[in-house]
């Protein structure tokens, strides 16, 4: 009758000791707790490396007892916090500067007020005309530069204009005036090709020159125009102007059909 007693106490005793062996005081292992692996460091050039974020942060009480974030900078040799994350250096964008090289046009020149302006003073047209080369011996001869302009008033080749034997080259146009002035103004009416004319001079009755506009060639949409000078620079009576032009440019007959002389008696 022992046996069945020693049996159930024999169960209850190995019951105990399985419990035992499960408790944490028996030293059995409970549910570990799963480690988050920490992220693998990154560089943004050889030899560093940042600061993982876990421990960015991670509070720290300063001197004065409050709490602090801590910064992921790392300190050179002076002490200086510098950002590991610093954008690398970008190049700075450069360019050719190329002169533009442009040419103001002639028809308004640095003292086309004054031309404008001049009024009150004797206005004539030229009595005589010659020229280095004429189209024609009457037709677009150099006296067609004589008197008042008698052309169309629409751009076009006319033959009541002086025009130059050929069309490409150096040529001048000289005219001379019933009255000796004090130059104030030249008004050169274009009506064919404007743009060649670089270079013109007023003239005293014994033949001193003054010059009073120099420019280069430069083809103008501008056609008819009155290409106006102002002359402030000459004291001296002239009687003659004297208009040199250029037609290696333009390519084309720079046609003048009169030139009027602005003065003072």
């Amino acid at each position: 009758m022992n046996h069945p007693q020693r049996s159930l106490v024999s169960v209850i005793v190995s019951l105990a000791l399985a419990l035992l062996a499960c408790s944490p005081l028996g030293g059995a292992a409970g549910t570990a707790k799963t480690a988050t692996p920490a992220a693998p460091p990154t560089s943004k050039s050889a030899g560093t490396t940042a600061t993982p974020a876990a421990n960015a942060a991670t509070p720290t009480v300063a001197a004065g007892g409050a709490a602090t974030e801590a910064a992921s900078a790392t300190a050179p040799a002076g002490g200086e916090a510098t950002d590991t994350e610093a954008a690398s250096d970008t190049a700075t964008p450069t360019y050719d500067a190329i002169s533009a090289q442009l040419t103001v046009p002639p028809l308004l020149t640095a003292n086309a007020a004054t031309a404008t302006a001049a009024t009150g003073s004797l206005r004539q047209w030229a009595l005589a005309a010659q020229a280095s080369s004429q189209y024609g011996d009457l037709d677009w001869a150099a006296t067609q530069a004589t008197g008042a302009p008698n052309s169309p008033a629409s751009c076009g080749d006319n033959k009541t204009a002086w025009a130059s034997a050929g069309n490409a080259g150096q040529d001048y146009l000289e005219l001379a005036y019933t009255t000796t002035v004090v130059p104030v103004a030249i008004n050169i009416y274009e009506g064919n090709g404007p743009g060649s004319i670089v270079k013109v001079d007023v003239e005293e009755a014994n033949g001193t020159a003054h010059t009073v506009y120099t420019g280069q060639p430069l083809v103008t949409a501008d056609c008819p125009r009155i290409f106006s000078i102002g002359i402030t620079n000459v004291t001296a009576k002239v009687n003659r102007v004297k208009i040199y032009v250029d037609q290696s440019v333009v390519k084309t007959w720079d046609e003048i059909d009169a030139v009027e002389l602005v003065g003072n008696p």
